[in-house]
């Protein structure tokens, strides 16, 4: 050696800066993954739905017969039914060939296309044109007339967070941001 003392390591100093600093950045960052979060839940829901609107209006066309959504409290049990709290789709929901233009499900597990429980983080409400179920007729259309069908998916950061999809009689889905209201939409 030529006498020159070399460094190894770092000085506490210079580790609790470090540490300082970095706990500054995480403390920056959570909230802001947080919020990704919620919003990757809000956008999920939010395109699960707009697709089983779209296949419930596609197969309707295709099979020539009607299809329908209804909610269900529990759309996961070996035979799902229609049925729920009012305008509150929170628990799920089913789509299904309705053959008997009825808006409920008979059990006929054939006629049975999919089935989706949502995310408990989020709220699913509509308006009373599709309080029950959305039926979509052989052309693909609501059987409405000039009615729309609302939902609004939201979450605990309330309305300002929220998408808002409006099915017009023609069946087609159409996205809002943000809803009018989350606990009761209107068109």
């Amino acid at each position: 050696m030529n006498g020159k003392f070399h460094q190894q390591g770092v000085t506490l100093n210079e580790l609790l800066l470090a540490l300082a600093v970095g706990a500054v950045l995480v403390g920056l960052a959570v909230p802001a993954f947080t919020a990704l979060t919620k919003n990757n839940r809000l956008i999920t829901e939010t395109n699960t739905l707009i697709g089983h609107i779209n296949l419930a209006r596609s197969e309707a066309i295709k099979r020539n017969q009607p299809v329908a959504l209804c909610r269900s409290a529990d759309p996961t049990a070996a035979n799902p039914v229609c049925g729920g709290s009012a305008n509150d789709w929170t628990t799920g929901w089913i789509v299904f060939v309705d053959d008997d233009d009825n808006g409920v499900f008979d059990g006929d597990l054939a006629k049975l296309l999919r089935r989706w429980a949502p995310s408990t983080s989020v709220t699913i409400r509509t308006n009373s044109t599709v309080n029950n179920n959305l039926q979509l007729d052989r052309r693909g259309g609501t059987n409405e007339g000039g009615n729309s069908g609302v939902f609004a998916i939201c979450d605990d950061r309330g309305v300002g967070s929220g998408r808002q999809i409006n099915v017009g009689p023609v069946g087609r889905p159409e996205l809002q941001k943000p809803p009018s209201d989350c606990a009761a939409p209107t068109p």
